[in-house]
């Protein structure tokens, strides 16, 4: 059964944790408990230095399995520091001097990058498959950023400047980005963003959410291949969304918005007029109109019901309509299969 928007996931969790009290088997922590795990445990710094990084410079972290957190402000200088937390503070230190760890500052560019980060064994650290490591970031809001982690969590507060995010197995939330070009990828997490505001913005997770609340972009692009879609606010003159399998709702005003889903519900609300080209295989639609604003439809599917009082000068049948409304205007097209396509004004 698809999970909706705003419900939870299924889980299994609680099922294997009595089996695993009961076979008294060691716990290993995954994502989900990495943080409360991270709280029981002893945490110590294990690296710390300062950096003369004036603004209009660049960050780049590049590092194998640590989350990382950015902070800004409105000052010249940076700093980078590490932690570590586990069941042993002596084995967790221990675990970070095998990492090639260093942070540098290369002309205007400060670099933090680790290597060799797969030390760690299940004779080493019995019970869990390694310590917590972390490295906080606090550097001028005015930058650009590259943050590459391969298994970890990415956190970021406000950054004026382009942005590449990545993280192959872990979650992405950021306050507020304010650059020319955005682009934002999680293969296995969700992201999750209050205000992004550029020229090109590109987000992308292949099993995960993406939740925004406001998207300011010339184009904006956004892909997921198995998780739903939450644009709360989108102003954006070409939007391009696509779903393999997941529900998208999107509030939107701009002047193009193109919609793939093959397995989901969508509803999609115009704030304008504007073109729209809607292709889904299995699911729902559900497209609010803006009052005393002209449009030309063209819908096929399922079921075509139209929720309003508008007037449609056309053709209309129980599973197609093409006509105008409002004297017509921009072209609104929906392909659907089985699924019904619900018209509303609001």
């Amino acid at each position: 059964m698809k999970r909706s928007l705003s419900g939870s996931r299924p889980s299994m969790w609680s099922l294997i944790a009595t089996l695993l009290i009961l076979f008294a088997v060691p716990v290993v922590y995954g994502k989900s408990d990495k943080k409360s795990q991270s709280n029981k445990n002893e945490r110590s710094i294990v690296f710390e230095e300062e950096f003369a990084l004036e603004r209009d410079g660049k960050l780049v972290v590049e590092v194998d399995d640590m989350d990382v957190i950015l902070e800004t402000n409105d000052g010249r200088t940076a700093s980078v520091a590490v932690y570590v937390s586990g069941r042993d503070r002596d084995k967790a230190r221990g675990y970070f001097e095998k990492i090639r760890f260093e942070a540098q500052l290369l002309g205007r560019t400060l670099e933090v990058r680790s290597r060799d980060n797969n030390q760690y064994g299940w004779d080493t650290w019995f019970g869990s498959r390694h310590p917590h490591v972390w490295v906080v970031v606090m550097l001028p809001r005015q930058i650009d950023v590259e943050i590459e982690t391969e298994d970890g969590d990415i956190k970021m507060d406000g950054v004026n400047g382009n942005a590449y995010v990545r993280t192959e197995d872990g979650d992405i939330v950021a306050d507020a980005i304010d650059g020319d070009s955005i682009e934002i990828r999680s293969e296995d997490g969700d992201i999750v963003a209050k205000s992004l505001t550029g020229r090109d913005l590109t987000l992308w997770t292949e099993d995960g959410d993406i939740e925004v609340d406001a998207v300011n972009a010339q184009e904006l692009d956004v892909s997921v291949e198995d998780g739903d879609i939450v644009l709360s606010r989108v102003d954006s003159k070409l939007t391009i969304v696509k779903t393999d399998d997941g529900d998208l709702d999107v509030v939107i005003s701009g002047a193009r918005l193109e919609i793939s889903c093959a397995d989901g519900n969508i509803h999609a609300r115009l704030l304008d007029a504007m073109e729209v080209e809607i292709e889904i295989e299995d699911g729902d639609v559900v497209l609010d109109l803006p009052k005393n604003t002209g449009f030309d439809l063209d819908l096929g599917g399922g079921d075509v019901n139209i929720r309003t009082k508008l007037e449609i000068e056309g053709r209309v049948s129980d599973d197609s309509l093409r006509g105008s409304v409002n004297d017509g205007g921009p072209v609104v097209r929906v392909r659907g299969g089985d699924g019904s396509i619900v018209v509303r004004e609001k």
